[in-house]
């Protein structure tokens, strides 16, 4: 949920289920306004009928006309409760078309007004049932109060799911500092204040990145593999060493059987050469980043830095870089070529 805000299977169904209860509650408003209109007429009518031809009404008519004002303004408050249902059910709409987004502060927004809309529907409906609650009987009645309980219920998890969400990005440091004095205190900080809070699909920057930087990497990551869904890393042939194809398969090999992806690419010529920053992004937040191979060496800060800007930077190196076995495919397609216009 991509990262979402949550699990991605559990927003849409949740937020699905949200449309369908909006959609309910629009069309039990709409069937209130039918119902009352027509008592209200039926009322009038058998009035205005028995006044013409001079003939009493029956009992039953004549409740019925004499609830006519409560009735024309339960007409009028249904009209409300369908007004806002559409409202409810166009912010359950926007909800899904935001279900993938990376940050909460939009989704928030519409859940809790999505909450409030929701209360103001009880309120009103609470408000017919004083006024007109005898004409309100049937399967219908029973849909509506089931519609308003799931509304609220899935509202009252988002808010939960949401501002959990929230305090967690708040809580993640936003830049620390490495200390060159202190590299085996560095890698504790770092694991212990940024890597270990990492989550969903992890993706990394860095054109140094070589044996030494994977070492190091899989040091700060250790036991929080777990928290991960992949790890994708676009490096560059500048550093890269004999061993580190051979390291890449190993650590590939361990992670699939924690489930994790793992995948290296490296970086099209033109980008190395343009690419100078570090960038490391998760689900919910981005850094700027030392390189991985002297992480915790170097006198440089870590800087939580904007998501969206990281994300298609990324995005962007990543399609125009090549796979790891690729380039050694490509390489060694090269390399005999090479040795001949030697030779010649």
């Amino acid at each position: 949920m991509e990262g979402t805000w949550f699990s991605k299977n559990m927003s849409t169904a949740l937020i699905m289920l949200l449309n369908l209860s909006s959609a309910l509650l629009v069309l039990g408003a709409v069937f209130m306004v039918e119902i009352f209109s027509v008592l209200l007429g039926i009322g009038s009518g058998a009035y205005f009928q028995a006044n013409l031809s001079k003939i009493p009404l029956q009992s039953n008519l004549q409740q019925l006309y004499a609830a006519g004002i409560p009735l024309h303004y339960s007409v009028l408050e249904a009209y409300v409760l369908a007004i806002i249902g559409m409202i409810l059910l166009c912010i359950a709409f926007l909800l899904f078309i935001r279900r993938h987004d990376k940050t909460v502060g939009g989704a928030k927004r519409y859940a809790t007004m999505h909450t409030a809309f929701v209360f103001m529907y009880a309120l009103v409906f609470y408000i017919i049932s004083i006024d007109t609650g005898s004409y309100l009987a049937g399967p219908y009645v029973l849909i509506i109060y089931g519609a308003m309980a799931v509304a609220i219920l899935v509202d009252l998890f988002f808010d939960y799911a949401l501002r959990a969400q929230r305090d967690h990005v708040a809580r993640i440091r936003r830049s620390l500092s490495v200390d060159p004095s202190t590299p085996f205190s560095n890698m504790v900080e770092l694991q212990d204040k940024i890597f270990s809070r990492l989550s969903g699909e992890l993706r990394v920057v860095d054109k140094h990145f070589n044996s030494v930087a994977l070492s190091n990497f899989h040091r700060l990551m250790s036991g929080s593999f777990g928290n991960l869904k992949s790890i994708t890393i676009v490096g560059s042939s500048e550093m890269m060493d004999s061993n580190f194809s051979r390291n890449v398969a190993d650590l590939k090999k361990e992670l699939s059987a924690q489930g994790v992806k793992f995948e290296v690419r490296l970086m099209d010529e033109g980008d190395r050469v343009e690419q100078h920053e570090r960038l490391m992004l998760d689900d919910k937040v981005a850094y700027k980043i030392p390189p991985f191979n002297i992480i915790n060496r170097r006198s440089e800060h870590l800087i939580m830095i904007g998501r969206g800007e990281a994300v298609r930077r990324f995005s962007y190196l990543y399609s125009r870089a090549i796979s790891l076995d690729n380039y050694f495919i490509k390489k060694g397609r090269q390399d005999p070529e090479n040795q001949q216009q030697s030779a010649e």
